[in-house]
């Protein structure tokens, strides 16, 4: 999916914690502003199937369509890993460590927001936005 919106003021740390709120209430779908960064963190998690889809609206929100399996989300937990006054960056030799791991970190790199695994795949690093497992 595309996003044609401009820039809003959600941003990436208020989303994460919009998405902990849901899946904490068992939300099936949230709401919130659109925005470019928005839409590529939710493409990372649609990739890896986090979440089940989310769809664009003509008011300027995105509609997040959670994905609750046996009564149970996928998401066992997200947290923030950069702060604002402490961001935390990790090149592609520090990335080789979480390989394995069953986790999933997104990443915001030179070409975008993308997970660990592709950031590995194309040796590129970056500032770490949060941790999902």
């Amino acid at each position: 999916m595309t996003c044609n919106y401009k820039t809003y003021s959600m941003n990436i740390p208020n989303l994460i914690s919009l998405l902990r709120n849901g899946l904490k209430a068992n939300k099936p779908k949230i709401s919130v502003k659109a925005n470019k960064k928005v839409c590529k963190f939710l493409d990372v998690l649609v990739q890896n199937k986090y979440i089940l889809s989310y769809s664009l609206k003509t008011t300027g929100k995105v509609e997040i369509f959670l994905d609750f399996t046996y009564k149970k989300n996928k998401i066992l937990s997200l947290k923030h890993i950069s702060k604002p006054k402490k961001n935390i960056y990790f090149s592609s030799k520090d990335l080789w460590i979480f390989d394995r791991s069953l986790g999933l970190i997104i990443l915001n790199t030179s070409h975008g927001i993308m997970s660990h695994k592709t950031a590995l795949s194309k040796n590129l690093g970056g500032q770490a936005l949060c941790y999902i497992f």
